[in-house]
């Protein structure tokens, strides 16, 4: 049985869609191949993953699923990225255009991902434990300036 190519990246793009990883959906474009090298090497680096996908693919996916707000969004090349590594979330963040990010069954869109410095979950329990202990000393300050007065 022969496989078409493009029924190959449609299932390809579909299965991504659905797989239970850490998977963003960026914008992309390159005016040379320099440029592209130097971003297949930085992804390489930080132990990613990377998918090419045409837009008419892709779009037609979308419609076909639960993303199909952000066909609006789709204007240039779009390239799907698998994180291996949640360390390497805010390079990855810093160098590519984010329109997704899709963590297990979550899906946060581009102004929610703004918000996100890491994903490292160690990192944000310890952030959380000190924001915690903070704010219960600035309440038992409080608590006894009014006591004494």
């Amino acid at each position: 049985m022969r496989i078409n190519s493009k029924i190959y990246n449609k299932y390809l793009t579909k299965n991504l869609l659905n797989s239970n990883k850490i998977i963003l959906l960026c914008n992309f474009s390159l005016k040379n191949n320099e440029n592209w090298l130097k971003t297949e090497q930085l992804l390489k680096d930080n132990n990613c993953s990377f998918y090419r996908v045409k837009n008419k693919i892709l779009i037609n996916n979308l419609n076909d699923n639960l993303f199909f707000n952000l066909n609006s969004l789709i204007n240039g090349p779009i390239l799907f990225l698998k994180l291996n590594n949640t360390k390497s979330f805010p390079i990855i963040k810093k160098n590519f255009p984010i329109y997704l990010l899709k963590v297990s069954k979550k899906i946060y869109v581009f102004k929610q991902i703004s918000k996100i410095k890491h994903l490292d979950f160690g990192y944000n329990i310890k952030t959380l434990k000190n924001n915690i202990d903070i704010i219960t000393k600035k309440l038992s300050i409080s608590f006894l300036k009014i006591k004494t007065s």
